[in-house]
């Protein structure tokens, strides 16, 4: 085993199971600490402090890799976030959603702050997004001043105030304000049960 201090400038993180684009990071630190155990290697990321232009990240990650390479590697990880910037959201927006919803995600949300938010995994890489229940993935996030372009050509609702919960492969977006032209709109929510097409969103008001 050992550990090492990880102090890294500019650099770029390839997430390709989760995210399209590679993360561009402005500076990353931890403590990596890892041992062979005799099933696997074991790996530990702790007091992670992520900073990059869209935002600050701190948290703690675990990964376990089977020697047996007919296992899957089994990860655990909590990930805090702050100072979001919603103009970039489209580089953020995980693969496991259909193409048509991440391309209205990407061109719907103009802008916004993420105030805070975590993200949550733990389990087995192989079962995401864990249909079966053998595993845990979430994200939340809160967004104050955001900017929706809900269809093209309409007016977009601005000032939002909204609530964001990811999990496992359901989504829910609860807004408890917002602004259509001269209008104030009230609590608005949007259910997407198991990320299927826009269409088949159940929304209330």
């Amino acid at each position: 085993g050992g550990e090492f201090r990880l102090d890294s400038g500019e650099t770029r993180i390839a997430l390709p199971r989760l995210l399209k684009e590679p993360l561009s990071v402005q500076r990353l630190t931890s403590r990596v600490q890892w041992r062979q155990n005799p099933d696997d290697w074991f790996v530990q990321a702790q007091d992670i402090v992520l900073n990059a232009r869209d935002g600050r990240v701190r948290g703690d990650f675990e990964l376990r890799l089977p020697k047996d390479k007919t296992l899957s590697p089994v990860l655990k990880t909590r990930l805090d976030f702050h100072d979001g910037d919603g103009r970039h959201t489209a580089q953020y927006i995980p693969l496991i959603l259909p193409d048509g919803l991440r391309a209205w995600i990407a061109r719907a949300v103009v802008a916004g702050r993420v105030t805070h938010g975590h993200v949550l995994y733990h389990g087995a890489v192989r079962n995401f997004p864990f249909r079966d229940g053998k595993g845990r993935f979430e994200v939340r996030a809160h967004v104050k001043d955001g900017v929706l372009v809900y269809l093209p050509g309409w007016a977009p609702i601005r000032d939002i105030d909204a609530e964001l919960f990811f999990s496992g492969t359901n989504m829910l977006i609860t807004a408890t304000h917002g602004r259509l032209r001269s209008l104030d709109v009230g609590r608005v929510a949007v259910a997407i049960d198991d990320f299927r097409a826009p269409e088949g969103a159940v929304i209330t008001a």
